[in-house]
């Protein structure tokens, strides 16, 4: 199987990379929200994406990669969707976690000299056929958070079985940022690709 991500900008412009373990496409649009004069806009949230409004000073983003990974949904799914078990996706677990693990409510918080921030997970599903969706969202203890602080980011991974051997995972972004915004596209992108990496490696995808 064939890693081809592809990356198209809010400019338009395209960008194609080679590999040889997976399929990844990745799309990111960003730029000050719009939407129709004279009608009001929900505030940005889990549950509301463009059109919505953002703060004052800050401007609305959205990012969707997919991959296709080879391998089992029930192999993927118990892999992939456990939102302490992050070391796939950015190399290490959670500093530090708050609540049962896979229940919405609960926080996982990651600690760095570079960065330190916490999520949310929102949302959790897992199907009968092994299908299953997370959803999470930056978060600050409301004791400790500025006034008027809203979550930066809402993040969306989704997997459903396409074949015997054939998993389709979706991670999708969006929401409201100011300053310099992380780049979520290429995060997710080597994210999915280490993904696909680790499970070849236990012999759990089919690599060609």
């Amino acid at each position: 199987m064939l890693l081809l991500p592809y990356l198209i900008t809010c400019t338009a412009d395209m960008k194609f990379t080679f590999n040889f373990v997976g399929l990844i496409l990745a799309f990111a649009t960003s730029g000050v929200v719009s939407g129709h004069p004279g009608l009001p806009q929900p505030a940005c949230s889990a549950e509301y994406a463009y059109p919505c409004a953002c703060p004052l000073g800050k401007f609305y983003y959205e990012t969707t990669t997919l991959a296709i990974i080879g391998s089992t949904i029930v192999e993927s799914e118990a892999f992939l969707n456990d939102f302490y078990a992050t070391a796939w996706y950015g190399g290490s677990d959670p500093s530090s976690t708050k609540g049962p693990d896979n229940k919405p409510g609960s926080i996982r918080t990651f600690n760095s000299p570079a960065n330190n921030f916490s999520e949310l997970l929102t949302e959790y599903i897992v199907r009968r056929d092994h299908s299953f969706l997370q959803s999470y969202q930056e978060y600050e203890d409301p004791k400790t958070a500025p006034k008027g602080w809203s979550p930066g980011f809402f993040v969306t991974m989704e997997g459903r079985g396409l074949f015997q051997n054939e998993t389709e995972i979706s991670l999708r972004a969006h929401g409201c940022w100011s300053g310099t915004m992380p780049d979520f596209t290429s995060s997710h992108e080597a994210g999915l690709a280490n993904a696909i990496s680790i499970l070849g490696a236990k012999g759990k995808a089919f690599l060609s």
